[in-house]
């Protein structure tokens, strides 16, 4: 399901916001019910993929997975020097192409 929504997210950018995000970047964004919907894929059932869109745009789910990786994100930043501090907001910012 995780790959779903990053593939939702990127297709979303990609297709209403016109531009090309990655998936490290898309894995930050949630869209809403409606914007998941709108990029059902093909081969997905339109229920099963209703069902994945009400789940990814909901507030507790949002916030589960934000305590989830926030050990990681911490754990991240506090080993990271100023100059890999710069060196990862330059790399975010190549990820996000206009």
């Amino acid at each position: 399901m995780y790959f779903a929504r990053i593939y939702t997210t990127i297709e979303h950018f990609r297709n209403v916001e016109k531009r090309e995000i990655c998936d490290k970047i898309a894995g930050i964004f949630y869209l809403s019910r409606d914007e998941y919907v709108a990029q059902c894929p093909l081969l997905c059932k339109e229920d099963c993929w209703h069902a994945m869109a009400t789940e990814w745009s909901d507030s507790k789910f949002q916030k589960k997975i934000m305590r989830q990786i926030e050990p990681i994100t911490t754990a991240i930043n506090l080993s990271l020097t100023k100059e890999d501090q710069t060196l990862l907001q330059q790399y975010a910012k190549n990820c996000l192409r206009n």
